[in-house]
């Protein structure tokens, strides 16, 4: 074979690589974007969540919708991203303990089937030592930006079916949450609240905003409990926003008895009279 046709040889060969692999690039760069392209889908599944439960019929292993329930609280926080926004269905009529770890941006609980009656939530039971133990519901530092109860009952007593604590006395200092050290707004519509061995939340420290708004609701003070709504964990009292419509006391004359407020109640916003 000629020098020439030698050369020419090569350069088509040369040719044909270059086909082939522009080729392969192609079909390369289609799956780039095709992956690219599902990534904004995927983070909007993501962001947000929506879990039926019941604790009855339900079970952890199931997808978590309304015809695959989860079994508990539990897994549904622990399949909620940080910062992302939950809605956590529970079964009418039903018991639920509450374990919800996860730090959402904003987590909502309702109630589905309500003609069988609004879902009754309890603080789930943390063993600290032979002699105690602290209920607790939402607890992740109390890394919620807003929480939701709508439609639920939330009682702020130990779990009826809890048997692990034996004789341990209750850590009165813990509550069913924290609103922590940053800003929360917290709402309670159509949910009555059962104060008896803890306060339904409590403020930990920092400056931030703190709002608790209630409407349609009563807050049941149980047996003559000496335990506040909302119950300060410092020294000082903080500072906080309340709001209230159409919701009732059971058990106490004014609002502020509920409140960690100063004496006329400087350190509380509210469009009511607390005393």
């Amino acid at each position: 074979m000629s020098l020439e046709s030698q050369i020419t040889a090569l350069v088509s060969a040369a040719n044909n690589l270059t086909s082939e692999v522009a080729g392969k690039m192609a079909g390369i760069d289609q799956k780039v974007d095709q992956a690219t392209a599902s990534i904004p889908d995927a983070i909007k599944r993501e962001s947000y969540k929506d879990f039926y439960v019941d604790s009855i019929y339900g079970d952890d292993d199931n997808e978590g919708t309304q015809s695959a329930p989860l079994k508990t609280i539990r897994e549904a926080s622990d399949r909620s991203l940080n910062l992302s926004v939950v809605d956590v269905r529970l079964m009418g009529g039903q018991i639920f303990e509450t374990d919800f770890p996860s730090s959402c941006a904003r987590v909502r609980f309702t109630t589905y089937n309500m003609g069988l009656g609004k879902a009754k939530m309890y603080p789930f039971a943390e063993v600290q030592d032979a002699d105690s133990f602290r209920l607790r519901g939402l607890h992740s530092n109390g890394n919620f930006q807003t929480v939701v109860f709508s439609g639920v009952d939330v009682h702020c007593e130990v779990f009826p079916e809890e048997t692990g604590v034996g004789g341990r006395s209750v850590n009165q200092f813990s509550s069913n949450f924290i609103f922590g050290d940053q800003g929360r707004d917290v709402y309670l519509y159509n949910s009555d609240v059962y104060v008896k061995d803890i306060s339904f939340t409590g403020i930990h420290s920092g400056y931030a905003s703190r709002s608790l708004s209630i409407g349609a609701s009563t807050i049941y003070r149980v047996n003559g409990t000496s335990i506040p709504l909302v119950n300060s964990r410092t020294a000082r009292n903080p500072v906080m926003t309340l709001s209230v419509q159409s919701a009732v006391l059971d058990g106490w004359s004014a609002w502020g008895e509920t409140l960690p407020a100063d004496t006329g109640g400087g350190n509380i916003l509210a469009n009511i009279d607390l005393f």
